[in-house]
C-alpha cells in the first residue's frame, strides 16, 4: 500500500519573498525604468571628475538585462547547465526519484517514470515534494503502477531537502542507485545535491525549457547553484537519519490524499491538484 510520509510544518518563510522577488524580475516593463532611473541617480550624485566611471558601472546591470530579454542571452544561460548532462546516460537502478515542481511540468514526469518503470530500469519509483507527490503518486497509480512499487513524501520544499527526505526514506531499502527526474536547468544542482549523499545518480530530462521568453527559470539556477555551493551542499556527507531531521512523519495512504483542480502552478505545501492520465499509456 502507498503510504505518502507525510510532516506537518509550516511554509519556509523565505520562499514566498523569493517568489515576490521572481514577479518583479520578470516584469521588463518595470525592471527598465528602475535600472534607468539607478544610472541617471548616479550620473546626477557622483562628482563631475568620476561621472563616466560611475555611468559605466551603473549602466551594466541595464545592458546585462536587456541581452538576458534576448533568445540568445537566454540560450548561453541554458547551455551553461546543461553542456554537462550525459547522452545515452540510462543505465539500471534501484529506484526512480521523481521531484515535483508544480502542476505545470507534473504530467510528463509522471509519463517519464511510469515508462521507466514499465521498461525494467528500475523496480520502485519515489515521488518526493511538498504539494506534488501525491496528485503524482495518484497518477502513477491510475496508470497501473501497484502500491507496492510506489512510495514519497510531501514534506520537502526545496531540492535540498528533496535529497535529504527521499535518501533517507530509501535507506532502509538500501537503494545505492537512482534515475533522477527533474527538467534541464534543475538537473544540475539536483543531481550534485543527491550525489554528494553517496548515490549513483542517473539524470533523466524531463522537460526542456525554451530559450525564449526572460530566462528566470535558468538565472535562479546560478544563484542556486551559488548558495548550495557556498553552504557546502555538494561535497561528500551522510545521509541523514529521519530522526534527526526533526519531523514527526507518518504514513497517509495515497488514496485519503485530496484531489482538488487547481490551474495555478504549485507554490505552497498544501496545493493539490488533478494530472490526467495519457490514454496512450493507460491502455
Amino acid at each position: 500500500m502507498f503510504d505518502l510520509y507525510h510532516c506537518e510544518r509550516e511554509p519556509l518563510p523565505w520562499l514566498g519573498l523569493k517568489a515576490n522577488l521572481s514577479q518583479m524580475l520578470t516584469q521588463p516593463l518595470g525592471m527598465v525604468p528602475l535600472l534607468l532611473l539607478i544610472v541617471l541617480a548616479v550620473v546626477w550624485l557622483v562628482p563631475p571628475a568620476r561621472r563616466r566611471l560611475g555611468l559605466f558601472l551603473s549602466s551594466l546591470p541595464l545592458w546585462l538585462y536587456l541581452v538576458l530579454l534576448t533568445p540568445a542571452g537566454n540560450g548561453i544561460l541554458t547551455w551553461g547547465l546543461t553542456t554537462w548532462i550525459p547522452r545515452d546516460a540510462l543505465a539500471p537502478a534501484d529506484a526512480i526519484v521523481v521531484l515535483g515542481r508544480g502542476e505545470a511540468l507534473a504530467s510528463g514526469r509522471v509519463e517519464e517514470a511510469y515508462r521507466l518503470w514499465q521498461a525494467g530500469w528500475a523496480p520502485r519509483i519515489f515521488v518526493s515534494g511538498a504539494g506534488d507527490a501525491g496528485p503524482m503518486g495518484r497518477a502513477l497509480l491510475a496508470l497501473g503502477v501497484p502500491r507496492s512499487d510506489l512510495n514519497g513524501e510531501d514534506c520537502s520544499q526545496t531540492t535540498e531537502e528533496n535529497a535529504q527526505f527521499s535518501l533517507a526514506l530509501l535507506e532502509p531499502a538500501q537503494v545505492q542507485s537512482i534515475l533522477l527526474i527533474t527538467d534541464n536547468i534543475h538537473m544540475l544542482r539536483s543531481e550534485l545535491t543527491f550525489r554528494s549523499f553517496g548515490i549513483r545518480v542517473i539524470p533523466i530530462i524531463s522537460e526542456t525549457y525554451s530559450s525564449r521568453g526572460f530566462p528566470l527559470p535558468a538565472l535562479r539556477e546560478y544563484l542556486g547553484l551559488l548558495s548550495y555551493g557556498l553552504k557546502g551542499r555538494f561535497f561528500a556527507r551522510s545521509i541523514p537519519d529521519l530522526q534527526t531531521l526533526g519531523f514527526g512523519w507518518e504514513g497517509i495512504p495515497i488514496s485519503s490524499q485530496p484531489s482538488i483542480p487547481d490551474s495555478r502552478i504549485n507554490s505552497r505545501p498544501e496545493a493539490h491538484y488533478t494530472i490526467a492520465v495519457p490514454e496512450e499509456l493507460s491502455s
